[in-house]
């Protein structure tokens, strides 16, 4: 495969294909891997791009661990309660 052979996307493109807004893209590109391309910085998205974003986006965080709950002993609520 040469570069002549590859699809780019644009901002626009990568948009609408993920469902955001143009803005959202631009606000995320130092998270997302691009390349710009010119002196004129246009920014284009390869193939490969495009599914590091999508496996980025659907990465879901490890819940945080939970304490084991201790009850409460000796508070002046349960005091009272008896």
């Amino acid at each position: 495969m040469t570069v002549f052979d590859e699809r780019f996307m644009t901002v626009q493109e990568l948009a609408g294909y993920l469902g955001i807004s143009p803005t959202s893209v631009y606000n995320r590109l130092h998270e997302w891997p691009h390349m710009r391309t010119t002196s004129k910085g246009i920014i284009r998205f390869r193939e490969e791009h495009v599914e590091q974003i999508l496996e980025s986006m659907t990465k879901r965080p490890a819940p945080p661990e939970q304490k084991p709950v201790r009850p409460n002993v000796g508070t002046r609520a349960n005091r009272r309660a008896r």
